[in-house]
């Protein structure tokens, strides 16, 4: 209720429809906590989330936030740092739908999420999210094409809005 069209937008994604939004955190926000509650809410109506933040210390505080408010099975954090076994056990969850909740760096925007509802970049103007390897994918282009493709939500989210 904070923000302008906020609930309009929770409203949107309880009744399965696809928006689109590009916020920007108020000072002193408990953004982690926002977005696990937008991902808590499209895991209830039987949808993926798929979250995807810059680096290592924004996966924990986001993972840690969806399993507060999802529990721990519902969700699965993915990142290059990871074993091969680890990132191939969180990769098969969410491919078979029992993580409905994906929480990842970079890569995790390719997260192979049935029924896809919602995703989720975090900081898109941060260089993190630039593969620095060709075909050089952004994950802020990658997630608003996976969008489109599936029908999915799509917001783009930060302290500033980039160009």
């Amino acid at each position: 209720s904070r923000y302008r069209h906020g609930e309009n937008f929770l409203d949107a994604l309880a009744a399965g429809r696809a928006p689109r939004a590009a916020w920007q955190a108020l000072p002193g926000e408990d953004w982690p906590r926002r977005l696990a509650e937008l991902a808590a809410s499209v895991a209830a109506t039987g949808h993926a989330a798929v979250l995807v933040v810059p680096d290592q210390r924004d996966l924990d505080r986001v993972v840690t936030a969806c399993t507060d408010l999802a529990g721990a099975d519902c969700v699965v954090g993915l990142a290059a740092g990871l074993g091969p076994a680890v990132r191939y056990r969180r990769w098969l969850a969410a491919l078979r739908g029992t993580a409905r909740i994906v929480v990842g760096t970079r890569a995790a925007v390719f997260a192979p999420t049935p029924a896809l509802g919602l995703l989720v970049v975090w900081d898109d103007g941060d260089d993190l999210h630039s593969e620095p390897r060709a075909p050089y994918p952004h994950a802020r282009e990658v997630a608003l094409l996976r969008a489109h493709a599936t029908g999915a939500a799509v917001v783009l989210a930060g302290h500033a809005r980039t160009a």
